[in-house]
């Protein structure tokens, strides 16, 4: 089935390996990560407050705090989110 129409259904497919915040559970519906999920509240709340996304990616950096595949945070990875 093509993708628009499971969207159209409900039924769509989120790479969850990758997805910051959240993982899936043993029916595949999504769950929050919390520990993730703070980082993510963090990116949020920081961008609002009017940090950079540069910014705060070397702040996370700085206090490694770990990406979703344990690479370096970029500006980039922070705008996408």
């Amino acid at each position: 089935m093509e993708s628009r129409k499971r969207f159209e259904k409900g039924e769509f497919m989120i790479k969850t390996t990758r997805f910051l915040g959240y993982d899936k559970d043993e029916y595949g519906k999504l769950i929050i990560n919390e520990d993730e999920a703070k980082i993510v509240r963090r990116i949020f709340k920081e961008y609002l407050s009017g940090k950079g996304s540069f910014t705060i990616a070397k702040e996370f950096n700085v206090e490694d705090i770990p990406t979703t595949t344990g690479a370096k945070w970029h500006d980039t990875t922070i705008l996408v989110i």
